[in-house]
């Protein structure tokens, strides 16, 4: 499951590339809602991350070897939980091991 600030980071993008990962990758629709609002800030800096970061994972969507799957995330678990990371936490006891 991916995260925010992996997905701007990019790495994760070239260790895609090395056919090293051969698990699917979920990325939750908040995180992308996370991305996108950072893409839509009047900040340069926050707008040219997000950015980097919708264009890493398009770019991510594009490796054959790795399946990028946009998980929506409704869980009755995740209402009372807003901050992003809180969310991945509660996601992924929930959803357990993906392999």
């Amino acid at each position: 499951m991916l995260d925010t600030s992996v997905i701007i980071d990019g790495r994760i993008a070239d260790i895609c590339e090395t056919g090293i990962i051969d698990t699917k990758l979920i990325v939750p629709r908040f995180v992308l809602q996370e991305l996108q609002g950072i893409a839509d800030s009047s900040d340069k800096i926050k707008r040219n991350r997000g950015r980097r970061g919708l264009d890493i994972l398009k770019r991510m969507q594009g490796i054959t070897k790795v399946e990028v799957q946009m998980h929506e995330a409704n869980l009755a678990e995740l209402r009372e939980v807003h901050k992003v990371d809180e969310r991945l936490v509660v996601m992924s006891k929930v959803l357990g091991p993906v392999w």
